[in-house]
């Protein structure tokens, strides 16, 4: 994701996870170099926010994560491509309006990571929204999905998900993220240490 133009979306953008987590994470890559300048994140949740606002309420929980506290001018760089967009899970006129704004800030073709940091309850709702609303054909660059865990409260909560996310995402576009942990974590020492 270092030079293409890319676009993380964050589903449930101002909960907890997205603001003293996943934004961290991702300043924490910009700063050692590892995500590109391009890389755009756009949230997305129902709290009626501005652009600004949703960059200093991210500020509020980067700045508690140690050594990030240091780093106000890299900060505000990094927020620059920061984007907001309120909208409600379960509305589909909301995630064609999350459309139309990803489309003028990429300003031509490019990936798209969807991550879902919504609780599991909501899963269903989100995929189909993204799904109906195109948000998830790659026909101007690749689409992922990322899904936290628990996948589903049972087998039957699991499979009803898994049909919804096959109507829309293939296999290769799905990220289940402890699976995808795990496998970072057998791979460590090889990236850690290359040869």
């Amino acid at each position: 994701m270092t030079g293409e133009n890319t676009t993380i979306v964050l589903i449930g953008a101002t909960g907890d996870l997205a603001q003293r987590s996943l934004v961290p994470a991702l300043f924490h890559l910009r700063c050692t170099k590892c995500l590109g300048r391009g890389v755009r994140i756009v949230g997305f949740a129902r709290r009626p926010y501005s652009d600004d606002e949703f960059r200093d309420f991210m500020w509020q929980g980067t700045r508690e994560v140690g050594e990030l506290a240091t780093r106000r001018e890299e900060w505000d760089s990094f927020a620059q491509n920061l984007f907001y967009v309120s909208g409600n899970l379960d509305k589909p006129g909301d995630f064609t309006r999350l459309g139309q704004r990803l489309e003028e800030l990429e300003a031509g073709p490019a990936n798209r990571l969807f991550y879902l940091s919504i609780p599991p309850q909501l899963y269903e709702t989100a995929v189909e929204n993204l799904g109906g609303s195109g948000l998830a054909r790659e026909n101007t660059g690749w689409r992922r999905l990322v899904i936290e865990k628990p996948f589903g409260r049972d087998l039957t909560s699991a499979r009803a998900l898994d049909r919804v996310m096959q109507k829309f995402f293939d296999d290769r576009q799905v990220i289940h993220r402890f699976v995808a942990t795990l496998q970072l974590r057998q791979r460590l020492p090889d990236i850690a240490m290359p040869n």
